[in-house]
């Protein structure tokens, strides 16, 4: 139930803005402008929200280029909240994410057999809460 408020209370005051930029009478610049209130409602919506806008951002046939590139960057350019990585498993790590999705974050760290050398690797920590974020989503498309 929570979870069903928050999509209410996020998407309420987002769908007019959607609207109003919709029926802008410009041409591609509108669908540009519809595209990335589309892309930043599922951003704040995180979770399954994030999943169905990086799945529609493949499929340019249905939804039109500025829709795909808009929602292309749900890919990877996604609202970062920083997550601690485990500092037990890694000699060093980068404090600031370098990507973030729908699940979880990237970090480039430095496993403790690392040299100085040595290439990082890429540490993806799950997002606090994302397993159950994605089952309320789930549950509310039932």
């Amino acid at each position: 139930m929570r979870r069903t408020a928050r999509v209410v209370l996020v998407c309420v005051p987002a769908v007019p803005r959607i609207a109003v930029a919709a029926l802008r009478p410009d041409g591609r610049r509108r669908s540009a402008r519809v595209a990335g209130e589309v892309a930043r409602l599922l951003e704040r919506l995180g979770g399954a929200f994030v999943k169905a806008g990086q799945l529609l951002a493949t499929r340019v046939d249905l939804v039109g280029e500025p829709f795909a590139a808009a929602l292309g960057r749900l890919h990877d350019d996604v609202r970062i909240d920083p997550v601690p990585p485990l500092p037990e498993r890694f000699r060093d790590w980068t404090a600031r994410p370098v990507a973030g999705g729908s699940v979880a974050v990237v970090y480039r760290a430095w496993p403790p057999t690392a040299g100085p050398a040595d290439p990082a690797v890429a540490l993806k920590v799950k997002r606090p809460g994302a397993a159950a974020e994605l089952a309320g989503d789930l549950a509310l498309l039932r």
